[in-house]
């Protein structure tokens, strides 16, 4: 077959499919438009969601009606609330080879849900993935328009296929984290069910797979060994819009947010680009868009760093991971015109004393809507507990709010006082005769020296566990222990899993307030926590 009547032929099977598909979605609009828009969210995750937390309550608090999450775990993943994130049917994945597999098996199970509005959009997420707008504003943006938002990477990094008729075809480069509205949602998974062929040598099947130029006959020239990126990089974006040729310097286009004219040349990305991602590789992501100015401004911001990928990844074919980051960075985030981040993952280090990066973001970023149930956490001070003054006398420091702190001293009065610390260990209090006092919480936390020089000391008999922590899913949670048996446990963002207990040595055992009672051990280096149920938790 000569490459003109082959393409004639593949475009008018993809013209075909993309009417089908079209028709679906009419009829869906017509008869189930009675409700309002929803995000339907599409997690692909291998075992785990390490911001389990910020997503459930970034969800909770968008009111009833308004979301939908979906996920596929490529591998079993216990942890994930399954009554929140409904788990579709496992599929095949192999990273960049095949990922649209996965990909359009959550999408098949979303468009199912009874009812549908054409505003409805289809939001693909990692599991390194965080919020940085709150629901209400995100809810707002991306329900506004029937369009598709698709972040174009520059010109450099798309597809070119040489037809033997002398056309340049082109296949366009996108990022994988796409927002399709209802309509494309419904023609993308309808394409991917009818196994269609596109014009430039992919294969467009539902495993995902790039086939090579020998499957489509000899008259193809496409050498699929060249293909730069994967293959969930292109599939949607030549499914939904076809492959330009390379006529003139634009071609129109239509159904895509904020392109009319696809620019067939440009050095720098196009489209809405609603995640926010670092590519390594030079000129991935042009050199003035709203990418690149992000970039410049997260570098500025104190403790903010991205994971050195020069061993790990030479060829800088994977996105840059943040390695550590800290408050002023999250507020670069949210002051962005971004709607997501990645990838941020559990090793990413949030340099923050009082609060872990999960309740940073719930404080910053879920709240920032103005939803009045969701609270401001209260975080614990880390000397939480009892203390031994100077003169051998018995000391309690609690924590009163965000903050603040008391101290309730056993046997002087004027010891008594009322203060605040901050997040690196400094403390300043007014004691009940008057005398305002600064001082300093050591490091690990069983020591305190005033700016007089007096010292106070953590009691030997507290528990050694005392001090702050971090859960399985990195939340922070404070142990403070009322020598010599009892022990309370203090999780601000999960008051469910606070509780009191009792310790000897170096086991406890808490009864939580959601009604589990665990039992655990403290490890020798006093630097893990080991529960009866299997999880850990390891020093903040």
């Amino acid at each position: 077959m000569r490459i003109a009547s082959w393409l004639a032929a593949t475009a008018a099977s993809l013209f075909l499919e993309a009417r089908n598909a079209q028709n679906v979605s009419d009829a869906a609009v017509e008869t189930d438009a009675k409700r309002g828009p929803m995000l339907f969210m599409l997690f692909m995750t291998i075992d785990r969601l390490p911001h389990q937390d910020v997503w459930k309550s970034w969800m909770n608090s968008a009111g009833v009606g308004k979301v939908k999450a979906y996920v596929h775990c490529k591998n079993d993943c216990p942890s994930v609330d399954h009554s929140l994130f409904q788990e579709v049917n496992r599929v095949h994945t192999e990273y960049c080879i095949d990922l649209v597999n996965a990909m359009n098996a959550l999408l098949h199970a979303a468009v199912q849900f009874p009812g549908s509005h054409p505003n409805d959009k289809f939001i693909f997420v990692s599991e390194s993935h965080i919020p940085v707008k709150s629901f209400s504003h995100t809810f707002h943006q991306l329900t506004l328009s029937q369009t598709s938002d698709f972040c174009l990477f520059p010109r450099q990094e798309w597809l070119v296929h040489h037809s033997t008729s002398g056309l340049t075809y082109l296949g366009v480069k996108a990022h994988q984290w796409v927002v399709l509205s209802r309509e494309h949602g419904e023609k993308a998974s309808a394409l991917a069910r009818a196994n269609v062929v596109n014009p430039w040598g992919i294969r467009i099947v539902h495993n995902g797979l790039l086939q090579s130029s020998t499957n489509l006959g000899s008259n193809v020239t496409m050498d699929a060994t060249k293909v730069d990126g994967c293959v969930d990089e292109y599939w949607y974006f030549n499914a939904l819009f076809g492959t330009p040729p390379e006529i003139g310097a634009t071609s129109k286009i239509s159904g895509l947010t904020d392109v009319d004219r696809l620019n067939l040349k440009s050095p720098e990305e196009q489209g809405r680009c609603d995640t926010y991602v670092h590519w390594i590789k030079p000129g991935a992501t042009g050199r003035n868009g709203p990418i690149m100015h992000l970039t410049n401004d997260l570098l500025t911001t104190p403790h903010f760093s991205f994971q050195d990928a020069s061993t790990t990844d030479p060829r800088m074919v994977h996105p840059g991971a943040v390695a550590s980051m800290s408050e002023e960075s999250l507020l670069a985030f949210r002051d962005s015109p971004f709607l997501f981040a990645r990838k941020i993952d559990a090793s990413t280090v949030y340099h923050n004393r009082c609060e872990s990066m999960s309740q940073a973001i719930t404080r910053l970023i879920v709240g920032a809507g103005g939803s009045s149930h969701i609270d401001t956490p209260r975080f614990h001070f880390e000397g939480e507990g009892e203390w031994l003054d100077n003169f051998g006398d018995k000391v309690d420091i609690t924590t009163v709010e965000l903050g603040r702190l008391k101290i309730d001293h056993s046997t002087v009065k004027a010891g008594n006082a009322d203060g605040e610390y901050d997040c690196e260990g400094g403390i300043v209090v007014r004691f009940s005769n008057g005398v305002q006092m600064k001082g300093r919480l050591s490091k690990s936390s069983d020591k305190i020296t005033w700016a007089n020089n007096v010292v106070w000391r953590k009691n030997p008999r507290s528990f050694r566990g005392d001090g702050v922590w971090y859960d399985s899913q990195g939340g922070v949670v404070t142990i403070a222990s009322n020598p010599p048996r009892t022990v309370t446990i203090f999780n601000s963002i999960l008051p469910q899993w606070s509780g009191k207990g009792t310790y000897s040595g170096g086991s406890i055992s808490v009864q939580f307030n959601e009604g589990s009672r665990l039992t655990a051990s403290l490890t020798s280096g006093s630097d893990k926590i080991d529960w009866s149920h299997g999880l850990s938790w390891r020093r903040a």
